[in-house]
């Protein structure tokens, strides 16, 4: 258990998993309320909120086939790709 301590990558990946949840939380509480100050955009909100719980509501059982058939590599790639792509249209 010493040596897992003394291993640069732990720390470099806390490090990493630190930074992308105060990413995440920011993000998370960051769109709402921007969404929610526009006229309205808190019923905008809810029915955006409605659809995409129904959308992965739906998408889950077919989604979780999908990725037990794909290297989950490939997958935790093709994820982060997507998010990158989203985050810089979005900026």
């Amino acid at each position: 258990m010493n040596r897992l301590y003394r291993d640069r990558r732990l720390y470099l990946l806390l490090v990493a998993n630190l930074f992308s949840s105060v990413g995440t939380g920011i993000t998370m509480t960051a769109v709402p309320w921007l969404l929610v100050q526009k006229p309205d955009g808190g019923t905008w909100f809810v029915y955006m909120s409605t659809t995409m719980t129904i959308i992965m509501f739906l998408l889950t059982p077919y989604v979780g086939m999908w990725i037990d058939h794909m290297s989950r590599k490939a997958m935790l790639m093709l994820g982060e790709a997507m998010g990158l792509v989203i985050a810089a249209m979005m900026g």
